[in-house]
């Protein structure tokens, strides 16, 4: 688990560290989010054309990624409608992927602050 106060007494720039740290971990993040989506999308057949598929795309900004779609039927494949069962595959993608990223993460920390000398 992260202490921040202790990040705070041995490294007093410690807003850095965590640009650092999400600089390069948000990247790999959402490649690792997109492919699983992608995955299961394929997995589910939910799709006959690919579009929804192939629109799958992450976006990093600040302190985040997002990954997702500009489909417009992309959030009824999702959630599901009156009419249609949900075939869900963004939740589904983060939750395969959770504990992997939290992995993904511990190791990025560990290389930064290394890297830094701030631990």
């Amino acid at each position: 688990m992260l202490d921040v106060k202790l990040v705070r007494k041995r490294h007093k720039s410690y807003p850095e560290i965590f640009k650092a740290i999400n600089k390069n971990f948000l990247p790999k993040a959402g490649v690792e989010v997109q492919k699983e989506a992608v995955r299961i999308i394929r997995a589910k057949e939910i799709i006959d054309s690919g579009r929804l598929r192939d629109s799958i795309k992450f976006k990093v900004s600040n302190d985040d990624v997002k990954v997702g779609t500009n489909v417009e039927y992309a959030p009824y494949q999702e959630y599901g409608t009156y009419k249609i069962a949900a075939r869900p595959y963004l939740r589904p993608a983060l939750d395969q992927k959770r504990k992997f990223l939290v992995a993904l993460w511990a190791d990025t920390y560990k290389k930064v602050f290394r890297i830094l000398g701030a631990g």
